[in-house]
């Protein structure tokens, strides 16, 4: 994502003439990158993605941030006790 946002700031400024011009497009692109890579939670989901905003410390989360429930028997991983269990 990072070098997505770099190469189309590359092409913003290679069509660009005015240095001050880029010198904001430059600006704003540092900012977008910081909003998309902002994690508050600090659970490795960006908080643009994160659909549970404070999962347990420690706890397992998906791509979208939500805490695991690995063997799917409604005790979140990181508080079961036998995590292999089957649903029941």
């Amino acid at each position: 994502m990072k070098y997505a946002v770099l190469g189309v700031a590359a092409l913003a400024l290679a069509s660009c003439g005015n240095i001050k011009e880029l010198e904001e497009q430059v600006g704003t692109l540092k900012g977008d990158l910081a909003k998309v890579q902002a994690d508050s939670d600090g659970d490795g989901v960006s908080d643009a993605f994160d659909l549970e905003a404070n999962p347990p410390k420690g706890a397992l989360v998906d791509g979208s941030g939500r805490a695991l429930d690995l063997d799917g028997d409604g005790i979140r991983h990181e508080l079961d006790t036998d995590p292999f269990t089957q649903r029941g």
